[in-house]
């Protein structure tokens, strides 16, 4: 099974971070290292249509990798997990689970409540405001305008920004976004800026909802801390 590692349901896109689970996927557990994405982790490796998948992360029940940005959208992908046992294991994702974009929003779980992650303008990941600036982590939001090596960190040297037309929706309100794009120093993390607007609603209780568009995809309807 493979889905996006930000819900684990939704479909995934080329350059998506992705988790793959199973049984007997790799002999040990072991996650990358700084500096790199290795193709290799304790002799486990992902293809994906004979592809190389860069690995976050490996264990016998789970492997985090990064789809190859070069793979086709819309095609059937053929997935094999390889051990240094030599086991292999092989899963067909069917065509309509890989799009151009599909995005996602990376949650933060306390007393069993999942949030989406905002990172405010002073770094700290706390409730919003109106007027407030923040930062969504996602995945899934499709091609970059400069080209990225799958195994290489986001260059710090200049913006990297998503193609697609992202907007972010905070119950049900149109956000101004100003930023959409990968993460520098990150692999394959994009970020989403934005700025909560004045006319948002804000209901009583922990009922605000943020989800994201990228040229028409829509991602999970997620809970966001929305202060008053």
């Amino acid at each position: 099974m493979i889905a996006s590692a930000t819900d684990g349901v939704s479909a995934i896109a080329p350059g998506a971070i992705a988790t793959i689970g199973g049984l007997g996927l790799s002999n040990c557990t072991a996650e990358r290292e700084a500096g790199t994405l290795p193709l290799v982790l304790c002799g486990t490796t992902v293809n994906m249509n004979g592809q190389p998948a860069p690995l976050f992360y490996v264990s016998p029940t789970q492997i985090n990798v990064l789809v190859p940005r070069s793979l086709t959208p819309g095609q059937t992908v053929r997935i094999s997990v390889a051990r240094a046992d030599g086991e292999v294991g092989i899963e067909t994702l069917p065509q309509e689970r890989i799009r151009l974009t599909a995005p996602g929003i990376f949650l933060s779980t306390s007393n069993g409540i999942s949030r989406a992650i905002v990172q405010k303008a002073d770094g700290s990941i706390d409730a919003i405001r109106a007027g407030d600036a923040g930062v969504l982590y996602v995945s899934g939001l499709g091609p970059i305008d400069t080209a990225v090596g799958d195994t290489a960190a986001t260059p710090a040297s200049k913006l990297i920004r998503v193609i697609a037309n992202v907007q972010v929706w905070v119950n049900g309100v149109v956000q101004n976004t100003f930023f959409a794009g990968l993460t520098p120093g990150q692999f394959g993390l994009y970020q989403v800026n934005f700025v909560l607007s004045p006319d948002t609603p804000v209901p009583d209780g922990d009922r605000n909802e943020v989800w994201l568009t990228a040229d028409g995809a829509e991602s999970a309807h997620v809970r966001i801390s929305v202060a008053r």
